[in-house]
């Protein structure tokens, strides 16, 4: 009985030895084949994230270095709805300060300004708000940001006066207990209306307008309590917020929130606001962490290693090294890393400490809706030259007000209309539009007249006119001065002058303000401006007479142009 008990017990050390290196064996093989599956994973399923090139999602600084103050304004098609627009947005987003230095990493969201925000292109902000007496506090749970409402309002209104192209969403909720004695949410909020009420989107029966009709407004997420209607009811939005998140939970928060952007690329019709954000508390992930994955909060810092047996679980975060060891994935790096892979409309997505490239990748969604050159090419109504000194170039169509364009004459910058607004010229407004005129200038017979639409720096040909039916002076002076002979010098052969048939019109002649003569020699091209005037039909070179051609022109100069009256 005593044999047969230590052999059960030999044996059983044996399975256990046995069966901890067949583990470690497993665990090995199973890193290794995960890798190789996940790679063929990601070839069939287009989901290879450059996670790397993702990194400058994230930034805990008050200035990333980026600035895009106006990036609506290259979105032309003013039907579009909210809810077909990408928009890069800020959770928390007056969340700067802790309590204490202790509590900071828990209850700071955000380091950057409200006007550094909307400057480095943000357009969704998530204020919260506590009732204090007849104001309202910016807060973070009982935690105040140091500012009131009518300060971010201040903000967000310097920065729409200045970039009336743009719209900023603002989600007002209330937050944490009010003050003693304080008027309720909806009386508070009337005040802050009626005083900025030339900023604020009126709401009508839609929970979608469009951005022809929001820009140069804030338009109110409502997600208060009020009999009125102050904007969009957010509650109308489809909104992922998994805002509890333990350390054990990040990687269920982002399938919630891949789950989220799955759901809105596939439906435009209503508005999807996807957070990114979350936090556990005292006692759960930072919200940095979970924006990040790093070790500390730096902007820089290295990715924070994950100790697992089960690599498997967590097909889209990072690996590293010869082993495929795997790293925490932070939020804003993998939602970018996404959407730089796919390039597919997200909706409203919320972030905390967003970096360039989480904005700029977001932005770039919209580029369906930019402008191009096609946008233009219908806008030109006419081009006319009712005289020689004038043209006129009409301005038609839907979008003409926010083009930008230029006007040449032979290459040569005659004035432009930039987003209506005339320079060296007048805009006039028509039965079909508007009319740029600019008149005191020298127009011919074979000018080219030239529209250009510049987008992102870049000009754009749209449409090109040739001047014919003029008889204006530079065509008088044409006529005035037809070709008759050479005058002959000696010795024969070179040339004194040129001689022109008798004409009628002497005083287009006089018109002339002087006569240019361009002959070519060995050395190269030579060109003289002449003194002398024409008298009895002929025009003498004077001292640079006995000149040979071929290669003579002779030029009038009217007004600064120089007009080509005689080439041998």
């Amino acid at each position: 009985m005593k044999i047969s008990l230590q052999i059960g017990f030999k044996s059983l050390r044996k399975i256990r030895v046995i069966l901890t290196i067949l583990m470690i064996l497993w665990s090995s093989f199973s890193i290794s084949t995960f890798a190789e599956t996940q790679e063929e994973s990601n070839s069939k399923e287009g989901r290879a994230y450059d996670y790397n090139a993702a990194r400058d999602a994230y930034a805990y600084d008050s200035n990333i270095g980026y600035s895009n103050p106006k990036w609506m304004q290259s979105l032309v098609k003013d039907s579009i709805k909210l809810s077909e627009l990408s928009i890069p947005g800020t959770h928390g987003s007056t969340a700067l300060y802790g309590k204490t230095a202790i509590d900071e990493d828990w209850t700071r969201n955000q380091r950057m300004s409200i006007t550094t925000q909307l400057n480095s292109g943000i357009r969704y902000l998530d204020i919260r708000a506590r009732r204090t007496g007849d104001s309202f506090a910016m807060h973070h749970g009982p935690v105040y940001q140091h500012k009131m409402f009518g300060d971010i309002l201040n903000e967000v209104t310097i920065f729409l006066q200045q970039n009336p192209s743009e719209t900023v969403l603002m989600r007002l909720k209330e937050e944490h207990d009010a003050e003693s004695g304080s008027k309720s949410f909806e009386e508070i909020m009337t005040k802050y209306w009626n005083d900025y009420q030339q900023y604020f989107w009126k709401p009508g029966s839609s929970n979608n307008p469009t951005l022809d009709e929001v820009r140069g407004k804030i338009v109110i997420l409502q997600n208060f309590s009020s009999s009125a209607k102050f904007g969009v009811d957010y509650n109308s939005l489809k909104v992922q917020d998994q805002y509890e998140v333990r350390m054990n939970g990040m990687y269920d928060k982002w399938l919630a929130i891949k789950n989220h952007m799955n759901h809105a690329k596939n439906d435009q019709q209503s508005i999807y606001l996807n957070y990114l954000s979350g936090t556990g508390g005292g006692t759960g992930v930072k919200p940095w962490f979970l924006a990040s994955g790093y070790e500390s909060r730096n902007t820089n810092s290295n990715m924070e290693f994950l100790t697992t047996f089960n690599p498997w679980l967590y097909p889209d975060w990072p690996r590293i090294g010869p082993y495929n060891d795997v790293y925490y994935g932070g939020t804003n790096i993998l939602f970018t890393a996404s959407i730089k892979l796919h390039k597919e409309h997200v909706g409203i997505v919320a972030a905390d400490f967003p970096g360039k490239g989480f904005i700029k990748s977001i932005i770039e969604l919209n580029d369906r809706f930019k402008e191009k050159p096609d946008d233009y090419k219908n806008s030109i109504h006419s081009i006319v030259t009712p005289n020689s000194d004038k043209f006129e170039i009409g301005l038609t169509g839907q979008n003409y007000m926010k083009g930008y364009y230029k006007f040449r004459i032979n290459g040569q910058y005659m004035g432009e209309v930039n987003r209506g607004v005339p320079y060296y010229g007048s805009l006039g407004l028509t039965n079909y539009g508007h009319k740029f005129s600019k008149s005191g200038i020298s127009l011919a017979n074979g000018d080219k007249i030239e529209v250009f639409v510049k987008i992102d720096g870049n000009e754009h040909l749209i449409k090109s006119h040739i001047v014919s039916g003029l008889n204006g002076p530079v065509e008088r002076i044409q006529k005035a001065h037809e070709f008759l002979s050479w005058q002959s010098s000696i010795p024969i052969g070179k040339i004194a002058g040129v001689i022109f048939k008798p004409t009628w019109d002497q005083d287009a002649r006089n018109l002339v303000e002087r006569y240019k003569l361009v002959y070519t020699t060995v050395s190269g091209e030579n060109s003289y401006e002449l003194s002398n005037r024409v008298v009895m039909n002929v025009l003498s070179f004077g001292d640079y007479g006995r000149v040979s051609g071929p290669g003579i022109k002779v030029y009038a100069i009217y007004q600064g142009r120089e007009i080509l009256i005689v080439s041998k």
